[in-house]
C-alpha cells in the first residue's frame, strides 16, 4: 500500500473521507451537526499545515482518498525533555474491509517520518470506540500510555449551588506566578502518560506542568485560578475559549486545561471551589458548553465535575512510541 506526502492543496479532494469519519472532534457535543465538525477538523489541519513542521501523508484507492495522518513536530515538549519529539497529530481512513490495512500503513509511515526528521518520539491518540486505530497503532510499536474521558458541562443551564469550601479562588495575577509554578510543579497526577512512561525522564515531570501552567498565565489561557486556604496557594486551573469552534460548529467552547490541588490540600473542596468559579464565569463570557479530559483513574475529579452537573461523553486514548522499542515488544 503507497503512502504518498500531499500538499495542503489537495486536502480538499478529502472531503468525503471527513464526512463519512464517525470519529471527529467535538461531535459528541449536544446538537452539533457532522457535517459542520467535518468541515472544523479539514479547516484545523489546513491551518497547521500552514505552519510549518507537520507533513500531510495520504494513501489512495482507485483514484479515491482512502485515508489520511498528520505528523507534526513538537518543539514545546522537545525543549523541555531535550530531545527531539513529534505527534501523530490525526490518523483516518474511509470505513470499511481495508480501514485497517490503511490506517496500519498510515501509522508505520507517520512513524518513519517522524524518526527520518530526527525525532525518536512521536505520541498519538485515538478515540474509545476507534478500535481500528487503536490496533493499528499498537501493531506499529505505539503503547498505550492512559485513557481520559470527556466530561462536558451544558452551560446554557443553571449550574448548582457552589460547594462548600475552606478555599478562596481568584484570577491569577502575574504576580501570583510563583505560587502558580509551585503548585503545579507538585500537584500532577502519579498516573499521568508522563509519570508512568518508564522511557520519559521522570525527573522531567515536574517540570513539563510548571512550564504548562505558566504559559497558562503568560497568555496561552484565558482564565488561570489560583486557590487559597488561609492565605497559602493549594490549587490552581487553566481555561482556554476555542475560537474554532465558534467559527465552525456555531457555538461557543472552552475546556479546562489543566489543573492540579496539593496533596495536602485534597478532600477540602478546593478542586469543586475552582472548577464552580471557573464555569460561572465562562456563563459571563456567554460559553455555551465547557468540557475536560480526565483520567479514567481519577475518580474523585469526575464525581466533583458530575455533582457540578457535568455528564461523560467521550473517551480517548493516548500512545507513545520510542525510537528505543524494539519490534514486537
Amino acid at each position: 500500500m503507497r503512502v504518498e506526502t500531499i500538499p495542503t492543496s489537495e486536502l480538499s479532494g478529502f472531503a468525503r473521507l471527513f464526512a463519512q469519519s464517525p470519529f471527529l472532534p467535538l461531535a459528541y457535543l449536544p446538537g452539533v451537526s457532522r457535517e459542520d465538525c467535518a468541515v472544523m477538523q479539514q479547516r484545523v489541519l489546513e491551518s497547521k499545515l500552514a505552519q510549518g513542521g507537520r507533513e500531510l501523508l495520504a494513501v489512495s484507492r482507485g483514484g479515491e482518498a482512502a485515508g489520511l495522518a498528520l505528523v507534526e513536530t513538537l518543539p514545546w515538549d522537545s525543549g523541555v525533555y531535550g530531545f527531539p519529539m513529534a505527534r501523530l497529530a490525526a490518523l483516518m481512513a474511509v470505513p470499511g474491509a481495508e480501514e485497517y490495512a490503511v490506517k496500519c500503513a498510515l501509522a508505520e509511515a507517520a512513524r518513519d517520518r517522524a524518526q527520518q526528521r530526527g525525532a525518536c518520539f512521536v505520541d498519538a491518540q485515538a478515540h474509545l470506540g476507534d478500535l481500528k486505530s487503536v490496533h493499528a497503532l499498537c501493531a506499529q510499536g505505539f503503547r498505550c500510555m492512559d485513557t481520559h474521558v470527556a466530561i462536558v458541562w451544558d452551560l446554557t443551564k443553571a449550574l448548582p449551588p457552589a460547594p462548600a469550601s475552606e478555599a478562596v479562588v481568584a484570577e491569577a495575577r502575574p504576580d501570583d506566578y510563583a505560587d502558580l509554578i509551585s503548585v503545579s510543579g507538585r500537584s500532577y497526577a502519579p498516573y499521568s502518560r508522563f509519570v508512568v512512561d518508564d522511557d520519559l525522564p521522570r525527573e522531567r515531570a515536574p517540570e513539563v506542568f510548571r512550564q504548562w501552567a505558566g504559559n497558562g498565565l503568560r497568555g496561552y489561557a484565558d482564565r488561570v485560578q489560583l486557590a487559597r486556604i488561609d492565605g497559602t496557594a493549594v490549587g490552581f486551573c487553566t481555561w482556554r475559549i476555542h475560537k474554532s469552534s465558534e467559527q465552525f460548529l456555531k457555538l461557543r467552547f472552552a475546556n479546562l486545561d489543566l489543573t492540579g490541588v496539593l496533596p495536602e490540600a485534597r478532600g477540602k473542596g478546593v478542586l469543586s471551589a475552582m472548577v464552580h468559579d471557573g464555569l460561572r464565569w465562562l456563563q459571563e463570557q456567554g460559553i455555551q458548553y465547557a468540557e475536560v479530559l480526565t483520567h479514567a483513574l481519577n475518580t474523585g475529579m469526575q464525581r466533583g465535575c458530575s455533582l457540578l452537573g457535568g455528564k461523560t461523553l467521550a473517551a480517548r486514548h493516548n500512545f507513545h512510541w520510542h525510537a528505543s522499542y524494539r519490534k514486537g515488544e
